[in-house]
């Protein structure tokens, strides 16, 4: 699954650019579970789960990052 998203955004030339849409997951007691972000394709948009802790290493250096270092990141999860 994820090696058809990368080729859908590789095609579109999005593959370098910013995720533009996610979100924190926050628990009732303020601890961060990690980031869901949404992946556009051709079809549809995509959630891309990356769970705490490992959704830090994306965030380490700033608030952005791009769709093929989120693809990549071998702790990510496509959802249904």
């Amino acid at each position: 699954m994820l090696s058809i998203i990368l080729n859908s955004l590789k095609q579109a030339n999005k593959l370098d650019q910013p995720v533009e849409k996610y979100t924190m997951l926050v628990n009732e007691k303020s601890e961060t579970e990690g980031i869901l972000c949404f992946v556009p394709t051709d079809r549809k948009e995509v959630k891309v789960l990356v769970p705490a802790p490992h959704h830090k290493s994306l965030l380490a250096d700033s608030d952005t990052f791009t769709y093929k270092q989120l693809l990549s990141h071998k702790e990510a999860i496509v959802l249904k």
